[in-house]
């Protein structure tokens, strides 16, 4: 016994099957939007990591300059906090100019976003104080 197609089985045999295709392109379209998505809130949630780390800078600059200030009359503190800054800002400012050539890299080639995912700020403070100094320079920033 075999399977005999009318002109009205054929007809809804192909308009099932084209349906299907739609529904499968439209699947892969919208992966595909989810995925530009997921990239797109990468790249910016990186851009203002980045502006939070220039910020936090900022607060570090403002802070120097205030102990410049406090104690303009004693050279030996401002020496110390100079070479503390100039060492902080130094290494903040390799880290951002790395950052920002990773996302302009990201934005040319998508397969470059993978790699910000794994890039890490290094803390811009040393250890014992870190949590404090942090707090401290964006209380400053903030202010200002």
């Amino acid at each position: 016994m075999y399977w005999r197609f009318s002109n009205l089985n054929g007809f809804l045999l192909l308009t099932f099957l084209l349906l299907l295709l739609i529904l499968m392109q439209v699947t892969v379209v919208c992966g595909e939007d989810e995925k530009a998505t997921s990239m797109k809130k990468t790249i910016e949630s990186f851009r203002q990591e980045i502006q939070e780390q220039e910020d936090q800078l900022f607060g570090i600059t403002l802070y120097f300059k205030g102990i410049c200030v406090i104690y303009q009359h004693d050279k030996e503190i401002i020496d110390i906090n100079r070479e503390a800054y100039e060492n902080i800002t130094e290494r903040g400012n390799a880290f951002i100019k790395q950052a920002k050539q990773l996302l302009h890299e990201a934005e040319r080639d998508p397969s470059k976003v993978k790699l910000i995912r794994e890039f890490q700020f290094p803390p811009i403070y040393g250890p014992p104080m870190a949590n404090e100094m942090t707090r401290r320079a964006r209380i400053l920033y903030t202010e200002h």
